[in-house]
């Protein structure tokens, strides 16, 4: 599973998709594909993700709970991916391919759009690609027990729309127009020693000399043992080049003593 640096970065990224569908038709019939169990909409975990070629999802029930242009489909194309986002987040990324009238293959009816479940419990749609053709909208909607979240969408005018979970359960979401946010857990802070025993930190991108009295602690001796405000639950990181030597590590900001940190 491949891990990226940022939601940006994964929306950029094709390269570890996996093709499920590969040009055959899906007219009426609803396909499953493998899940995940750390997602739960409507308290069942999305253990099985039910794909209709009319163009809706169904999470951990062969039910129809996300519409995406609705009506009459047809579903030529399927693939997944599943990673992480900062080596912390975990998601499931689904991108479904074809036409939003099922005996036409025009450009102004190809519908194209990504799915993504986040185990922060929220839900992301991006449309890649709306039909032109104003009459193969259909309906655009998040169906849960919280209510019904419909979306606005224009023809030919890619879409992107944030669910919010507001329980731990998924019966409930918001929705929000615009990219996910998703920030990094942790701010990722860097030492590195040269050849001759100096330290730099980055600094605006750029190397700056630190004292060792700085670092407060020797980059060659920093465990989780010793570096108190390491997180268990991260390791510790070291790339050695056979230059130089970097220990990157997330650091637990409140637990650092006033008096022994500046930002680097």
């Amino acid at each position: 599973m491949a891990d990226y640096n940022g939601i940006e970065a994964l929306l950029a990224s094709t390269d570890n998709l996996v093709q499920l569908v590969n040009n055959t038709g899906h007219d009426d019939d609803t396909l499953t594909f493998e899940g995940v169990d750390w997602f739960k909409y409507n308290g069942v975990a999305a253990k099985s993700i039910y794909v209709s070629g009319n163009s809706w999802f169904g999470f951990g029930t062969n039910t129809s709970q996300l519409y995406v242009c609705q009506r009459d489909c047809k579903l030529w194309n399927f693939w997944r991916e599943e990673g992480t986002l900062f080596n912390y987040y975990k998601f499931l990324r689904l991108k479904w391919d074809g036409y939003s009238a099922y005996s036409s293959t025009g450009d102004d009816v190809r519908l194209t759009y990504e799915v993504y479940l986040f185990s922060t419990g929220d839900i992301f749609l991006n449309v890649l690609r709306m039909p032109t053709n104003a009459n193969y909208l259909g309906t655009s909607q998040l169906v849960c027990t919280g209510g019904t979240k419909a979306l606005i969408v224009t023809s030919g005018q890619a879409l992107q729309e944030t669910f919010t979970h507001t329980n731990e359960d998924g019966s409930d979401f918001t929705a929000a127009a615009g990219l996910i946010d998703i920030k990094a857990p942790y701010d990722r802070k860097y030492l590195v020693s040269d050849k001759s025993g100096k330290y730099y930190t980055v600094d605006a991108g750029a190397l700056k000399e630190v004292t060792a009295e700085e670092t407060y602690i020797s980059v060659s001796g920093i465990t989780l043992q010793t570096a108190l405000w390491v997180k268990p639950s991260y390791n510790l990181v070291l790339r050695d080049t056979g230059n130089a030597r970097a220990y990157v590590f997330p650091l637990q900001v409140a637990a650092l003593p006033d008096y022994t940190y500046r930002d680097r």
